[in-house]
């Protein structure tokens, strides 16, 4: 390997890192609490508060469901004329564009 591709590999891989260790870092600081509170607050829990556990509920299957969401804006976003999605087109555009010189 060239000198320069390394140090591409080694930078994109430094920066990977650092991006799932904030996000990981943001997770554990939101989701720690999110989550005892959701069993604190169960029928059975601690303090049963229903409305509370059911309103922390639908927060987190809201946020749970935003990956899929965007995936299916990207992919609404690059329809081909017939008015439909060709998957196999949408995720080899990007591939080939990244191996072209």
């Amino acid at each position: 390997m060239s000198g320069d591709l390394l140090k591409m590999l080694l930078n994109g891989t430094k920066e990977t890192l650092y991006m799932v260790s904030i996000s990981s870092i943001i997770a554990l600081i939101l989701g720690i609490p999110i989550g005892i509170s959701l069993v604190v607050t169960d029928k059975g829990g601690i303090y049963p508060l229903i409305k509370v556990n059911k309103v922390i509920g639908i927060f987190i299957n809201i946020i749970r469901s935003m990956p899929e969401m965007i995936l299916i804006i990207i992919l609404s976003l690059q329809e081909d004329a017939g008015g439909g999605v060709d998957l196999l087109q949408t995720i080899q555009r990007p591939l080939k564009q990244q191996m072209l010189p």
